[in-house]
């Protein structure tokens, strides 16, 4: 799980490392921080036993799990708009190249990064998504 964090801050660092090396020191106002990581909800779960002598048990599960899911959801959501945002702020920025040539390359590598950080931001959120009900399902199981 910290692994795909990990993944995430490496595209990111050479996504920009990348994009800068073409068209020069870009300007973002936002960077990642703006928004809870997909892997944070999941990393924040207490252990599955949590009600164990609840009466409710089974439905507290159920409830942490669908919040879990919604959580990381509207996380992935986020990171998904910071990258479409910072494509349109290196779109503008790339304007900056008098060469039309360069303008060119620097626009597409933009949208190339973006695209794969979307593509990242996807498979992160089908994995934690995942582990959001194999929690749900880990803490129904300790209730009986």
């Amino acid at each position: 799980m910290r692994g795909w964090l990990l993944a995430f801050a490496l595209v990111c660092g050479s996504w920009a490392g990348a994009t800068r090396a073409l068209a020069g020191d870009f300007t973002l106002p936002f960077g990642d921080g703006v928004c809870v990581h997909v892997d944070a909800p999941y990393g924040a779960l207490p252990s599955p036993a949590l009600f164990i002598g609840n009466v409710k048990c089974g439905s507290l599960c159920r409830s942490v799990a669908i919040d879990c899911a919604k959580y990381t959801t509207r996380a992935a959501s986020c990171l998904n708009t910071l990258a479409s945002d910072n494509l349109d702020y290196e779109k503008k920025e790339c304007a900056n190249n008098v060469d039309p040539i360069s303008e060119k390359a620097c626009v597409a590598l933009a949208i190339t990064d973006a695209a794969a950080q979307r593509v990242l931001v996807k498979t992160m959120k089908a994995s934690e998504l995942a582990l959001c009900k194999v929690w749900g399902d880990a803490c129904v199981v300790a209730c009986q």
